[in-house]
């Protein structure tokens, strides 16, 4: 801990040399919470560190597993999402488990390491999943929960609904970063929205209570070309999202998108792409 006024350090914690074993923090942020004692909350590759805030003290290690983000803390639970082992809540007190969500689908599981979200109003927990398999996909059971939305009821302990971005992913196009929650106007009405952006410049813009689109046209499903890799099962449709309207685009021209290289730049890149297949934007 750092004073802002001045640089000073206040007090500094070794986390991995406080634990008999290995134990290596993640590197997308903490959680600060007040609202029952003024702690800190560190995701690690065991789960969630307790530190107080005041002088560095740890109070307690939820092992959940291990986590890529920080947790939400809310009431009595923390509420935390792991790599592999979906979302767990624990009470604050005893450190008890009390409901856990699996995020494997079809034998399949799929792993969280990007964003994580909460609504206190709603008590909704949103979560959003990468691409497990990177750029292959020929072992995986479809459909499974692979680059989903997923929201949470927090009291219940239940998952109430979520929303695939990508069907079988052999790309590697995670949904990134945080889902943000907010209410919007919709035709004289104040409606609890979700939205979530994405690789491939698409906006998930969704009801955080139903799942449903905000618009109705938000994409079409169009039919994609399959793969010609031995016992890949590629996706026959994937969605093209038309509003809101994507903010960049993943389609490559090879010929003209890289025609201002030159030299050994040009030679390096052509190098890296001289297996890869492309098409303009349709």
């Amino acid at each position: 801990a750092v004073n802002p006024s001045d640089g000073s350090l206040i007090w500094e914690t070794l986390i991995k040399d406080s634990f008999p074993f290995q134990l290596d923090t993640a590197a997308k942020g903490i959680t600060y919470n007040s609202e029952k004692r003024k702690s800190i909350f560190v995701p690690t590759n065991q789960g969630i560190v307790e530190i107080n805030e005041e002088n560095g003290e740890i109070l307690n290690h939820f092992y959940a597993g291990p986590t890529a983000v920080p947790p939400v803390v809310h009431g009595n639970k923390i509420i935390i999402a792991t790599r592999w082992d979906g979302v767990k809540a624990y009470d604050l007190n005893n450190k008890m488990l009390l409901w856990q969500i699996e995020t494997t689908k079809n034998g399949y599981s799929s792993h969280i390491w990007s964003g994580f979200s909460y609504n206190k109003e709603l008590e909704i927990a949103f979560v959003v999943t990468g691409s497990s398999g990177g750029v292959t996909g020929w072992y995986r059971n479809d459909p499974n929960l692979d680059n989903t939305i997923l929201a949470i009821d927090t009291k219940k302990g239940q998952l109430k609904w979520s929303f695939q971005h990508i069907d079988h992913d052999l790309w590697d196009l995670d949904i990134v970063g945080n889902p943000m929650t907010f209410k919007v106007n919709i035709e004289g009405n104040l409606v609890h929205a979700v939205v979530a952006l994405t690789k491939t410049g698409d906006v998930i813009y969704l009801n955080a209570i139903s799942g449903n689109p905000i618009f109705q046209d938000s994409f079409e499903n169009v039919r994609v070309p399959i793969s010609d890799v031995p016992n890949e099962k590629s996706a026959q449709y994937q969605k093209k999202f038309i509003k809101p309207q994507p903010f960049t685009s993943t389609y490559i021209d090879i010929d003209k998108e890289f025609s201002h290289l030159s030299g050994e730049n040009l030679e390096y890149v052509k190098k890296k792409i001289r297996r890869s297949k492309s098409r303009s934007e349709e």
